[in-house]
This record gives structure tokens, C-alpha cells and sequence, in this order.
């Protein structure tokens, strides 16, 4: 009798890890875990909510479009990291906590806004660095760099600006 007991309970807790774990799978599968951000200007500090964005260590690509992007590592681009490639882009990234993007060979904003926000604490950061021109180009007519948030480096080649024209 015991043993058939014990037999019972050891099924009961497998179905209950099987089961349970079928539904950590989907969550993984389907939904993502919403973001936090903090937008920052020179008067106020306000919180905000990102539910629709793709993280940063899955773009496989030095191209960024319209939409929301999450660096939720440290990642390194070794090409030109392009933003946009029309007016009405709007490509807004968020730095996680602690993490650095780093863009060797600058940023080159070609069109629309370019958004920057971090997470809770403010330790994201972005290290742009260009021998031949602007670290974070403004190369589009209109292009806009909108900085909320995080440390941003930038620097340029020579006769370049950190942030700006070359």
C-alpha cells in the first residue's frame, strides 16, 4: 500500500512539472514581458509602458526601422548602425539596465527620429565611434536625435562631430 502511494504521488508531481512547464513554454512562445522605461527631459521624469518591441540581440541586421527595440544585452555593431529610411520613421530604443550598444563604425541617422530612453536606473549606454565622420551622423534633411535617458559617447573622426554632421 505504501509503495502504490508513493508511486501515485511521484505521477501526480511529474503531471504537475509537465503541466507546468507547458504553460511557462507558451508564455515564451507567445508574449512578451512588458518593458519599463523612464523619459526624461530638462523638467520631468515620466514612466511608461512598452508591450510591442524586438529585442536587440535578435536583429540580425545593422538596419533599424520604424518600431521599438530593446537592448537587452550588450551588443556590438561593427558596420554603420543605420536609423531609419524615410521621414516617417520613428525608431525608439530602449537601454536596458547596465547594458552598452556599442557602434564601431558610428550611427547615421538617414531619416525620421531617432528615440533614446533607458530602463529604471539610467545605466544604459551608447558608445559611438567613426573615423570618418560624425559618431551619431545626422544625415538626413530632418533627421531628429531625441536623447531621454542614458550615457551616450560619441565620437568623430577628424574634422567630425561626436553628434552631427561630419
Amino acid at each position: 500500500m505504501k509503495k502504490k502511494r508513493v508511486r501515485i504521488i511521484s505521477v501526480l508531481i511529474s503531471v504537475m512539472l509537465v503541466v507546468g512547464n507547458a504553460g511557462a513554454m507558451v508564455m515564451a512562445d507567445g508574449e512578451q514581458t512588458p518593458i519599463s522605461y523612464l523619459y526624461r527631459s530638462s523638467r520631468s521624469e515620466s514612466q511608461y509602458t512598452c508591450e510591442e518591441y524586438t529585442c536587440l540581440s535578435e536583429v540580425q541586421t545593422s538596419e533599424l526601422s520604424a518600431g521599438w527595440y530593446y537592448l537587452d544585452t550588450g551588443k556590438t555593431f561593427n558596420a554603420p548602425l543605420i536609423i531609419g529610411s524615410s521621414a516617417a520613421d520613428e525608431v525608439n530604443l530602449i537601454l536596458g539596465d547596465g547594458c552598452t550598444l556599442e557602434a564601431n563604425d558610428g550611427i547615421k541617422i538617414n531619416a525620421g527620429k531617432f528615440n533614446i530612453f533607458t530602463e529604471s536606473d539610467d545605466t544604459g549606454k551608447i558608445i559611438a565611434t567613426s573615423e570618418t565622420s560624425a559618431g551619431i551622423e545626422m544625415a538626413g534633411e530632418g533627421s531628429t536625435l531625441n536623447i531621454c535617458g542614458g550615457e551616450i559617447i560619441a565620437t568623430g573622426g577628424a574634422d567630425s562631430a561626436g553628434i552631427g554632421g561630419t
